[in-house]
């Protein structure tokens, strides 16, 4: 099987919002929004939550609440800084390094993506015009475009977030999106804000607060002394283990990163950041028992908020020959995957259901992942054994009595 899907770190993007004196954004200036997360109480949620922008089929971290609950980000902000693992590419790859970013960037930009060889290659963005407004008007324009399809929730475990459409919405207009409310679905063991974070020294906290301010910078040396800092004066906290991991990451010590993230989980074995990102990690490096075992404890934890880690489960007890495994972890993936942004499971799935030959419905799952990525890698392949399985299928099909 190919290689799987990029790692990536959390785009911090948490920025001041900018109005002019009538409360509107300028046109010449820098978009942001805003707003504000409650529980049904209508207080703050206790653990910062994840604001998930999804645009085009393409789902990203753009922000995280404060401590009140509220939020503000730049949309289309040009950051390189990756996102989390819980975040994955819609180009409909199995086993295969895929580059996760937000919304494609604008004029002047370039984008980086890593090839399975581990390489670098980079493609710039249309040029800045010369006319004396350093493209910003050009790529507000890029930036209302490529938001025209966007809407976004707020991701918490345990808790389901009602949708607000960025459609229709520009830099004229009030950057204010309003009230997100959580509801409570289940209670879940996993945590997305370290418990052993809140227990940490004011000096550690400050350091590690630092650290992410540095990330925003992408002032990445600057970062990893405050996170090192931050885990020196306190061994325990497992989200400044798990940050210096990503940070890793990007320069593409893989091996260190995973120790990083084994680290934070001895330190916080409930922070569930740490489980995503070796995961993929383990995906990455074929490591089949280890992620059976990853995804398993991650799982335990919450089972109920991260359809790609079940994807992981799937992809890992498939290479293990444990078909019942893999086809229970990929129909629960697609049965939380309410918005398909993992069209992977559906492929996965097809797949088990070709080995067993069960046709007709391997077929229905084969044209699924291919209308939610008809532009995937593998997707000419994919449609020839498609048709394949529809001609066994055919042939297999009892006569119609006259």
């Amino acid at each position: 099987m190919k290689r799987i899907l990029c790692i990536s770190t959390l785009l911090w993007a948490v920025l001041p919002m900018c109005r002019t004196a009538s409360g509107q954004n300028d046109r010449n200036a820098s978009w942001y929004v805003s707003g504000r997360v409650v529980l049904e109480d209508g207080s703050p949620p206790a653990d910062r939550v994840e604001i998930v922008a999804t645009c085009n089929g393409q789902s990203y971290v753009a922000a995280r609440t404060d401590k009140m609950g509220i939020f503000s980000f730049r949309p289309g902000s040009g950051s390189r800084a990756f996102q989390d693992a819980s975040a994955w590419s819609n180009d409909g790859s199995v086993g295969r390094l895929a580059s996760i970013m937000g919304p494609t960037p604008t004029s002047g930009a370039t984008s980086t993506a890593t090839t399975d060889s581990g390489q670098q290659s980079t493609a710039a963005g249309p040029s800045v015009p010369n006319d004396g407004t350093n493209g910003t008007v050009t790529r507000l324009g890029a930036i209302e475009k490529t938001f025209t399809n966007c809407d976004m929730q707020a991701r918490l475990p345990g808790y389901k977030s009602a949708s607000v459409s960025l459609t229709n919405r520009g830099p004229m207009d009030n950057p204010d999106l309003g009230t997100i409310v959580l509801h409570r679905i289940i209670p879940v063991e996993g945590q997305v804000v370290s418990v052993s974070e809140l227990a940490a020294p004011k000096t550690a906290r400050k350091a590690f607060d630092q650290g992410r301010q540095a990330v925003k910078a992408n002032r990445a040396q600057e970062a990893r002394q405050d996170f090192e800092k931050a885990a020196g004066i306190y061994p325990q906290y497992a989200a400044a283990w798990c940050e210096l991991g990503k940070l890793c990451i990007e320069r593409q010590q893989l091996q260190e990163a995973r120790r990083l993230y084994e680290t934070a989980i001895r330190a916080d074995p409930k922070y569930l950041d740490s489980y995503l990102q070796l995961a993929a990690l383990q995906a990455v490096a074929r490591q089949w028992p280890q992620l059976a075992a990853t995804t398993g404890a991650a799982l335990r934890l919450n089972p109920h908020g991260y359809p790609q880690a079940y994807y992981l489960n799937a992809l890992a007890n498939f290479n293990l020959r444990n078909a019942d495994a893999a086809e229970k972890s990929a129909r629960e993936a697609e049965r939380l995957d309410a918005r398909h942004r993992f069209p992977e499971s559906w492929l996965m799935l097809g797949r088990i259901l070709d080995l067993r030959r069960q046709f007709v419905e391997a077929a229905a799952q084969l044209r699924e992942y291919l209308r939610l990525a008809p532009r995937a890698p593998d997707a000419a392949d994919i449609r020839t054994r498609l048709t394949q399985i529809e001609e066994l299928s055919a042939s297999a099909a009892p006569v119609q009595p006259n």
